[in-house]
């Protein structure tokens, strides 16, 4: 099962494009499909049959009634399926919100469920959904769809693995612990404003099993760390087998009153991801102290296994004299983030680093306003940041990502980057270094620096020449007009092409696909946008 939410337009059906080899529960089905796609909507039924509990489709893009299904549920359960002949996919949308109050509703479609509507299981009704028929789909909630139940006593089966219900973090810690590989969905939305105030991670061992948030949202977590400790709803999610998705974060707060909290890593959601996250949100604020790694969405995506897909963070991430990657989705990469979005502010207020060159390789002082650092095990891919990164001396600081050594490809970044005497800044890298390589993107920020700063209008400093490709920075909104300085150094480094704003808006630049970019003077201010990904 693969689950994407769809708050700010996440999901788009190009997503099965993203790297699936690193993606062991996504695949893409075959192009030789025998099934027609079905829509749950308001329109009149038709091109299928509701009969016996059983609506069966008789052509392509069937549309069964919701008022139609709601009236067979009074009665006895209901299946849909997606039948067995035709030339479609064989996809089971919900696109018009449905409760009813008893029975069993199964959806079974040959490749995916689409839930795009609000979906309530009522008093004794029971959910099952099925997307193992051949198709190798998944399950995707999106543009603000959820499902609830009003009982934790309820059915929810998902390819034939039953989950528990959860009504709130309490029950879901203390159902974990008692069965590691579990399966669990949080049953409804969730405010934790008058639960605990928690001194560490509500889950702080290291989470085997899946948690599903079925496009449902906790509210109100207060994490205060007041000892040496990693902290995120979740401490840590263990390798190939730990699975957070389709849950969402709002006014969460974050912090740390501990005067050195050696090593610890923070983040809203996990502290450290060895595992897998899909279509996960975080709203609020997350304030580091002098906690080393700290990030909005996570604290750490960790190599082998790590990765995020589909998710996003809008979360004010401070840190302060010790603090040393800093970054809005995640402080450090080592992993794989594909199509996710940052769109909070991170800083650094307070740093007594005095040389970007003085850090060892662990402790390289970075901010960015996607990641802070990218590891070489990690990549970067149709992503985007819009939010200010702001470091003082020493910070390596860029739109997307402060230190890169790996791989960023089609990504942008239109947040204005600062840092003080002695680091660098880039509109989308601060600092470029072997083995990075950046292709297919570019920046609209302003960056600027104090002092000694080594400043570019696409990255501050590449210190692996020829590692960037068809790479963009804007002149006008940059304010850096020079040509020569797409990198602050060296100076006409290859690969980075600067463009006034009238020019980038009026085409795609040389390099960038159509079947990955778009382009409209309604959206993005007329820039350059990802499909997968288009912004709200």
């Amino acid at each position: 099962m693969t689950i994407y939410h769809g708050e700010k337009g996440l999901f788009r059906s190009r997503l099965l494009h993203v790297a699936v080899a690193a993606m062991p529960l996504l695949t893409i089905a075959t192009s030789s499909f025998a099934a027609y796609n079905v829509t749950i909507s308001s329109g009149t039924t038709n091109n299928g049959t509701l009969s016996g509990g059983v609506f069966t489709p008789t052509g392509h893009n069937a549309v069964l009634n919701v008022t139609d299904l709601k009236n067979a549920l009074t009665t006895s359960d209901v299946t849909i399926n997606t039948g067995t002949s035709g030339s479609q996919t064989g996809d089971i949308t919900f696109k018009a919100n449905l409760a009813w109050p008893a029975n069993k509703l199964t959806a079974d479609a040959f490749h995916s469920v689409i839930i795009s509507a609000k979906v309530h299981a009522k008093s004794v009704a029971g959910f099952t959904i099925k997307t193992n028929d051949g198709g190798t789909g998944g399950v995707f909630v999106t543009d603000g769809g959820r499902v609830w139940f009003d009982s934790a006593s309820q059915s929810l089966t998902i390819n034939g693995s039953a989950y528990t219900l959860v009504p709130d973090i309490v029950t879901f810690v203390a159902d974990d612990i008692g069965d590691q590989f579990g399966k669990f969905a949080l049953m409804d939305n969730y405010d934790a404003a008058g639960g605990l105030t928690y001194t560490r991670s509500p889950f702080s061992g290291s989470f085997l099993g899946t948690l599903d948030g079925l496009g449902n949202t906790i509210s109100n977590l207060k994490i205060v760390i007041s000892s040496t400790t990693n902290a995120g709803q979740v401490a840590f999610i263990s390798q190939n087998s730990g699975t957070i998705r389709d849950l969402n974060f709002t006014n969460a707060l974050v912090t740390s009153s501990v005067a050195s909290p050696t090593g610890s890593i923070i983040g809203v959601v996990v502290a450290a991801n060895y595992g897998a996250m899909f279509g996960v949100s975080a709203q609020g604020s997350v304030s580091a102290g002098p906690i080393p790694v700290a990030g909005g969405l996570v604290g750490a995506v960790v190599a082998p296994g790590g990765n995020i897909f589909n998710s996003s963070a809008d979360v004010a991430v401070t840190g302060t004299t010790d603090t040393v990657v800093v970054g809005d989705l995640a402080g450090v990469n080592a992993g794989v983030i594909t199509d996710c979005l940052a769109t909070g502010d991170v800083s650094i207020t307070a740093s007594p680093h005095p040389n970007r060159r003085t850090a060892p390789t662990t402790l390289t002082y970075a901010v960015g306003g996607l990641v802070g650092r990218n590891q070489t095990t990690g990549s970067i891919t149709t992503s985007y940041a819009t939010g200010s990164a702001t470091g003082l001396d020493g910070y390596n600081v860029g739109g997307l990502v402060g230190w890169n050594y790996a791989i960023i490809n089609n990504t942008y970044a239109l947040g204005a980057v600062q840092t003080g005497a002695t680091g660098t800044a880039g509109g989308l890298v601060g600092l470029e270094s072997s083995p990075g390589g950046i292709g297919s993107s570019y920046s609209a920020g302003a960056p600027s620096g104090g002092g000694s700063a080594i400043v570019g209008g696409f990255v501050g400093e590449d210190d692996f020449s020829g590692s960037i490709s068809t790479s963009y920075w804007d002149t006008t909104s940059s304010g850096i007009t020079s040509l020569s300085q797409g990198a602050g150094s060296p100076a006409n480094d290859s690969g980075i092409t600067g463009l006034s704003d009238t020019v980038l808006k009026s085409g795609l630049p040389s390099g960038f696909s159509s079947s990955l970019w778009g382009q409209s003077a309604t959206i993005n201010s007329g820039l350059p946008y990802l499909l997968d990904i288009p912004p709200s």
